[in-house]
């Protein structure tokens, strides 16, 4: 409440000396007193989130779903281990490797986190801010960080308001406070020495400044009140870290996946852990054997396939001036079904631009580019037309812009001052070839700069004409502006302002207004020398100028134009089924008029909501806009909500800093993915409660930058695209490997339940498991990382995997409700506010409100009611394991693979031994006694019979085929899954180099594995076996890839 103070007040408060009437004569403190106050509150900088230790970090990728399966595994081994020692000594190795591959795995994903942290802190590390201070009556530069309560510091036009302080001096400031509020127009600052009056908001106090508020015009001295975590910024900074963010699709399907395969794992190892008691064997028997298909089940090989294809998709964003803080962001990015962003600085320039100038009774483009960018049917603007020359100096004198230096182009100079006069300063500066001189030329009589209650600014000059040497110029409002005028300057004289000229200027006000420009009057008198001689001292506190009977010269309408590929990318996210919606603080002529030319609003009707009247808020009846503005938001009830989102283009217009908070959470309570961008203080909650926040680097704060999970180091918006494009590449990929990954799981879990139920020798062993998971299979599924797309265009054309549809709005929307009603009907402890009209806090607190649902049974079938409503309402929701990837990987290639294996298997026993399969039955049925160097004589079918050491030859060599046969097929079924829109013999499959290195790398793998003594010993593989056999396995993954071909056309042309 420190604005409510008076100033001698705040003196007392704050313990320091200031001068009001003679600022340069303050004291301000003493550097004892500074240190003193800094070492009790801290450094002047806002908290940033509480830093998470190293070894923190790295535990929580070391406890992914998928390593603590890992963990399990290799820990089960240890114990088989400890049990018995003799019969279990491969378990040590076995259980040692399962561990370290969890280790490496989470230092992996460590280490890409790691990059991206030090990046983050590199931005930190610039050089720091630097305030001018007074201090024992001296004015010094200090960092910006050694600011206390109690400081004077002096403020000048292009500075950034370093800590709250309260104004007590200034000279025609304008202040620019969109960072905070949103509020797209400089602020006029005066002080108030006597203190506002009780019931103020402090963003209605004309003395108060905020920490990161820009000055855009004027100076002043100001006293500071509040820093660090104290001030506003700190304080908003510290609600942000209170709100948790959803999580990620990617986050829920990885961990729906590792449920859905854990389950199939563990109810699998026992139930045939019991089916192995009952047969006869024992307890380490059985134990061995149910662990062994526990590890068949887990894809060991997927989870670095998983991190690698997100680190790699991550360091090309990178490369693309897109930063990812969160490896799951990108693939986030690519599941939005909702993109809410702000207008000034995301879709525009934030740079007010001239396009239109209306002068000597005409309409002209003036916008970059010429007769080239000129709309059709427009004349454009000519130098040499009346009044145009003396619209351009009006510009340029009338200003407080400049040029910072006078050093190369115009359009490549930076200018101090706001973003209206900056605009006017750089299209005149363009025009004019004396730009640099003309402050020379016409020196500044008297200024009276623009305020938000003249709203117009008016400058006198030292320029001579046929009456005098002085020249009045004024700017401002239009109507104001308008008004002054008597005369209009038309074909090189001033003409009296009649009927007709109204009816054309009202005529241009139409237009410009129409088009959402930003119009400013132009006008000028040319002083009398008789009443105003060359030597007149002018006084503002006199007055004595003349005010009135001026020349109108014309029009100007700016624009803050979009930025480049902004259309675009609007056109191209509506075709991939986002809904692009825009919030901003504008009026809703201006929103409507840039969503128009974006295409943001492509619809020739649109619904406005302004006022009372316009409620309730109907559905739409077919494709159609709406606009609502933002006085309206606190008014809307659940269904207004519902059915404002129904809209096919939404516009939130003159909204206030905490709706666009309020639109994404209304958004994800209907089942939306909300992408929000935003780049100010007042867009870190939302951009923290977003799926994904995204945060612009160059006009971004450091708090929009902590909330979000993606910064765009170019503020270019069009890098959204690439973004959703990469994240929908990476669904695919993943869904990819998935399907590749899955295939060879049956293939290894079938061999146990043969070798316990026939039962058959062991076909495959935990090591040679170990083998193909963590060896050519692991090698062959990063090749998925690199995988482009096949067909790069179709990634923007397809919905979303999980879109909105009114359905699905609607399915939501009643789930809500019969929660709530849930909710409020048990005897839960509800606060009695919680009414009707906020049925979307209900999903807000959906986890713990479902904690206290589950309890009872009644509230389990309503959740399967709403689980049935829900999936029937959603017409296309593609997972990242869905049935077809089950049934593709378990029940066709899956069997195929194994009967492929199985099949070379027996060829080798029966062709290379003369072993049929009733032998291996009869061998099998004894137990552990046959098939090892030392087992008694089988007898044959044949007659023959078989010693111990050829049986363990034998065994060897059908382990090995079996092995080398899941390897080939594999390779076919590698190409087979790399196709999933276009057909497999196509170019683009056969594109990606690094699927030929991960082939090559994996048959190196393979043959060493097999062909090798030091690896035969370790593996139990004999290098005797002949390669012939593995034509069969060749065949059959011929077999699969054509199948799978075969599949993929009749499922295309709508036959299967």
């Amino acid at each position: 409440n420190d604005h409510l103070l008076s100033f001698e007040q705040l003196l007392s408060k704050y313990k320091t000396k200031a001068n009001a009437k003679n600022p340069r004569a303050s004291e301000g403190l003493t550097n004892e007193d500074a240190a003193l106050r800094i070492n009790d509150l801290g450094a002047n900088k806002s908290t940033s989130p509480k830093r998470v230790p190293l070894h923190v970090k790295f535990m929580e990728c070391l406890t992914s779903l998928f390593n603590i399966l890992l963990f399990f595994s290799g820990a089960v081994y240890l114990v088989l281990y400890a049990i018995n020692p003799t019969n279990n000594f491969e378990s040590v190795w076995i259980g040692c490797t399962l561990i370290a591959v969890a280790f490496i795995y989470a230092g992996i994903e460590f280490y890409e986190l790691q990059k991206i942290s030090a990046i983050l802190e590199s931005f930190k590390l610039m050089i720091p801010a630097q305030t001018c201070v007074i201090r024992s009556s001296k004015r010094i530069m200090i960092e910006s960080t050694l600011l206390v309560p109690g400081d004077i510091i002096i403020l000048q036009s292009g500075d950034k308001v370093p800590a709250d302080a309260i104004l007590f001096y200034s000279t025609d400031m304008q202040v620019d406070i969109s960072s905070l509020t949103g509020e797209s127009e400089p602020l006029s600052r005066t002080p108030k020495l006597e203190g506002c009056p009780e019931g103020t908001d402090p963003l209605d106090a004309p003395q108060i400044l905020f920490s990161t508020d820009l000055i855009v015009s004027g100076e002043g001295y100001a006293l500071v009140v509040q820093t660090g975590k104290h001030s506003i910024i700190g304080k908003i900074s510290r609600l942000t870290q209170l709100d948790k963010p959803r999580k990620s699709p990617l986050s829920i399907e990885i961990r729906r996946f590792c449920k859905t395969i854990s389950i199939l794992a563990g109810i699998t190892a026992v139930l045939f852990f019991f089916v192995a008691l009952l047969r006869g064997r024992n307890f380490t028997y059985a134990a061995t054997f149910s662990i062994g298909i526990l590890l068949a089940w887990v894809p060991q090989g997927l989870p670095l396939t998983v991190t690698m294809v997100l680190a790699i998709s991550g360091r090309r964003m990178a490369d693309q001036k897109v930063l990812v803080k969160d490896l799951h962001g990108v693939e986030t990015l690519g599941g939005i079904t909702m993109l809410a962003t702000d207008k000034t600085g995301t879709l525009t320039k934030n740079e007010m631009t001239v396009m239109d100038m209306w002068t000597n009774g005409t309409l002209f483009y003036a916008g970059p580019g010429g007769a080239k960018n000129a709309p059709k049917g427009s004349r454009v603007m000519r130098l040499d037309e009346s009044g145009v020359a003396q619209i351009l100096h009006v510009c340029v004198t009338c200003s407080r812009a400049r040029f910072e230096n006078q050093e190369g182009k115009v359009a490549d100079r930076t200018i101090i001052g706001d973003a209206t006069e900056t605009g006017l300063l750089r299209f005149a500066g363009e025009k004019l070839a004396n730009i640099d001189k003309l402050p020379e030329i016409y020196p500044k009589m008297l200024e009276i700069p623009f305020t938000s209650e003249t709203k117009t600014y008016i400058s006198i000059h030292r320029k001579s004409h046929s009456h005098g040497g002085l020249t009045l110029h004024m700017k401002g409002a239009p109507e104001l502006v308008w008004e002054a005028c008597t005369t209009i300057w038309a074909d090189g004289k001033a003409q009296k302002i009649d009927e007709v000229w109204r009816l054309k200027y009202a005529a241009a006000m139409e237009t410009l207004t129409r088009k959402g420009s930003r119009v400013l009057g132009i006008a000028m008198l040319q002083l009398h020398g008789d009443k105003y001689p060359d030597n007149w001292k002018f006084s503002v506190e006199k007055k004595n100028y003349p005010t009135t009977e001026l020349t109108f010269l014309g029009l100007i309408g700016m624009e803050d134009p979009p930025k480049d590929g902004v259309a675009e990318a609007i056109a191209t996210m509506r075709t991939a089924g986002i809904k692009v919606v825009m919030i901003t603080g504008d009026n809703p002529k201006t929103a409507e008029a840039i969503s128009r030319k974006i295409n943001l609003v492509t619809m020739s009707t649109l619904q406005k909501i302004n006022g009372p009247e316009n409620l309730p808020i109907k559905s739409p009846s077919g494709k159609e806009a709406i606009i609502v503005s933002g006085r309206m938001i606190r008014h809307l009830g659940d269904d207004d909500w519902l059915n404002i989102m129904s809209y096919d283009e939404i516009i939130f217009a003159r909204t206030l800093p905490s709706d666009k908070l309020d639109i994404v959470k209304r958004a994800q309570s209907i089942g939306h993915i909300v992408a929000v961008t935003g780049d100010g203080v007042n867009d870190s909650a939302a951009l923290k409660k977003a799926d994904l926040g995204i945060a612009m680097n160059k006009t971004g704060c450091d708090i929009s930058k902590e909330s979000a999970k993606m910064i765009l180091l170019d503020d270019n918006f069009a890098s959204t695209v690439r973004g959703i494009q990469e994240g929908r590449l990476i669904f695919i990929n993943l869904k990819k490997a998935i399907r590749y990954s899955l295939t060879h799981i049956l293939p290894e879990v079938i061999p146990y339940l043969l070798y316990v139920v026939v039962p058959i020798p062991l076909a495959l062993t935990p090591p040679q498991i170990l083998a193909v998971d963590l060896g050519f299979e692991l090698m062959m599924t990063m090749s998925f990382a690199w995988e482009p797309a096949e067909d790069i265009s179709q990634l923007m054309s397809m919905p979303p995997r999980c879109p909105v549809t009114t359905q699905s709005a609607f399915a939501m929307h009643n789930i809500m409700k019969r929660r709530q009603d849930i909710y409020t009907s048990s005897s839960f402890n509800i606060n009695s506010s919680v009414s009707k009209s906020n049925l979307y806090q209900s999903s807000i607190n959906m986890v713990s409100m479902d904690q206290q649902i589950k309890k009872k049974k009644t509230n389990r079938i309503a959740q399967y009611e709403d689980w049935r409503e829900l999936t029937a309402a959603r017409k296309h929701n593609d997972r990242l394991v869905d049935s077809e990837v089950l049934m593709y990987s378990y029940l066709e290639a899956g069997l195929i693979e194994f009967a492929g294996a199985l099949t070379t298997y027996f060829a080798v026993f029966w062709f290379s031994f003369g072993v049929s399969s009733a032998d291996a039955r009869q061998g099998q049925i004894y137990g552990n006694r046959q098939w090892k160097p030392h087992s008694p004589s089988l007898i044959l079918e044949s007659g023959v019979e078989f010693f111990g050491p050829e049986q363990f030859e034998a065994l060897k060599q059908v382990q090995s085929v079996y092995y080398l046969s899941i390897f080939i097929i594999q390779i076919w079924n590698l190409f087979a899954c790399k196709s999933r829109y276009t057909l497999p013999f196509r170019r683009n499959v056969f594109s990606n180099k690094n699927t030929w290195f991960s082939i090559l790398a994996g048959t190196f793998f393979a043959g060493i594995i097999v062909y090798t003594p030091i690896t035969n010993a370790l593996f139990l593989t004999s290098m005797y076996l002949d390669p012939i056999f593995l034509l069969i396995p060749m065949s059959f993954g011929a077999f699969l890839y054509f199948y799978a071909t075969l599949k993929l056309i009749l499922t295309k042309y709508g036959k299967l």
